[in-house]
């Protein structure tokens, strides 16, 4: 089974959509997902980053994206 056969797309006007997605500029029309898309409803936190960042800028998401996963964000 590839990754790509568990991927459920969720258009900007499904009820599954983020409703504080919704209210940024300029939200995305689509979102892919994999895993469990009831968390995205839960308390998250997102990242905005480049696709050709620094070592220290790796490390820094990743302690970032650890601590929030402590204390149950998503």
């Amino acid at each position: 089974m590839n990754k790509s056969d568990n991927i459920r797309i969720i258009k900007k006007e499904d009820k599954m959509y983020p409703e504080l997605l919704k209210n940024i500029p300029d939200p995305p029309e689509t979102l892919y997902c994999i895993g469990n898309v009831k968390l995205l409803h839960s308390r998250t936190l997102a990242a905005v980053g480049s696709r050709k960042c620094s070592e220290y800028g790796k490390i820094t998401a990743m302690r970032i994206g650890e601590a929030a996963a402590r204390y149950g964000v998503t």
